[in-house]
């Protein structure tokens, strides 16, 4: 708050158990409205890792919240207890994350064993040109971006 963010979105790497409890201690600061309060607007999200290793964040509007992240993992055949992966390809993933009401951002897509390092030639323009993802992560603003990457995007 004493940074001026407006907003957030939390995005734990393969759950979403911690965002109901955030938003209960957002709505007890809003309430008491101490020194230094200012509203903040606070997206649930969740980092999953698809079919490949590939991660793909999915932010879901402020009024969702854990139950709607679990509802969410269900639908792209994503089990905690088995081989912590999506069964779904990333398209059909980001997808169902548009279904869901959100928005599909692959995740630091320059990192090694992440998108831009693990994919390359059709599969990697098969995701480049999925209609479902409109940004993308990189860490790196210095990354040198596959020629894939340039040929797809304007």
């Amino acid at each position: 708050m004493r940074a001026e963010i407006d907003c957030l979105a939390v995005t734990d790497h393969n759950s979403g158990d911690w965002i109901d409890c955030l938003k209960e201690a957002l709505s007890q600061l809003d309430t008491e409205k101490s020194a230094g309060y200012r509203p903040l607007l606070l997206f649930a999200g969740v980092e999953i890792t698809v079919t490949g290793g590939v991660h793909l964040l999915a932010i879901l509007p402020s009024e969702k919240g854990t139950t709607d992240i679990a509802r969410l993992f269900g639908s792209v055949g994503f089990e905690k207890e088995s081989d912590q992966q999506t069964h779904l390809s990333f398209e059909k993933v980001a997808a169902k994350i548009e279904e869901a009401g959100g928005i599909a951002i692959p995740a630091h897509v320059d990192r090694e064993k992440r998108l831009f390092k693990m994919l390359s030639g059709q599969s990697l323009q098969t995701v480049l040109s999925c209609d479902h993802i409109f940004a993308m992560e990189i860490v790196d603003s210095q990354f040198e971006k596959p020629k894939v990457y340039t040929e797809v995007t304007p």
